[in-house]
């Protein structure tokens, strides 16, 4: 099935289409179109997470995220399809034109604080006003494995137009380049 939803009520809005709290969810053969999570409050602490899921322990197979949003006029935020601060397990993923939209957020398709081992995905044209385009590692541990990461974009420093990584990494067997920073010195393809 494919979805189309949006969240915008509270302080912190989660998941335009699932918020799965600390649960455990597994999900095969789906498309996440269109989801949105806005947060209208300009405040130091006001913010939103996770376009299409946020949170709970991910199982994720088959799946594609399109053109899902976060976006805060506050200064927290991110994971245009996927925020997640628990764990994700995904295989076959896909993630277009996705947007993280935050001053102090990123990750146009994916942030994550938790663990995470994504293999055989594909990540394009993802966009994040701040910390990576396609994938903002915001301090937890990154299995990234013969995943394709190419044409995304981090607008401001410290960037990473590709993968911003604050936390742990091991990376094997991917294809990642053609992503942009907004300056040589942030890293176009990875920043750390």
């Amino acid at each position: 099935g494919s979805t189309n939803n949006s969240a915008t009520a509270g302080i912190f809005p989660l998941g335009g289409a699932i918020f799965a709290g600390s649960n455990w969810i597994a999900i095969d053969n789906c498309t996440f179109n269109n989801n949105v999570v806005f947060n209208g409050n300009s405040g130091a602490n006001a913010g939103a997470w996770g376009g299409a899921i946020a949170d709970g322990n991910l199982f994720l197979t088959i799946c594609e995220f399109n053109n899902n949003s976060a976006s805060s006029a506050g200064s927290k935020g991110g994971g245009g399809a996927i925020a997640n601060g628990d764990s994700v397990t995904g295989n076959r993923l896909i993630f277009v034109g996705n947007y993280a939209g935050a001053s102090a957020g990123g990750g146009g398709a994916f942030q994550h604080s938790g663990n995470a081992i994504i293999g055989n995905s594909v990540f394009f044209n993802n966009v994040a006003d701040n910390n990576g385009g396609a994938f903002w590692n915001n301090g937890g541990t990154l299995y990234l494995l013969a995943c394709t990461v190419v044409s995304n974009s981090a607008q401001d420093a410290p960037s990473g137009g590709g993968l911003y990584l604050a936390g742990d990494a091991f990376i094997s067997g991917n294809i990642i380049f053609n992503n942009n920073g907004p300056n040589l010195a942030s890293g176009g393809d990875i920043a750390r």
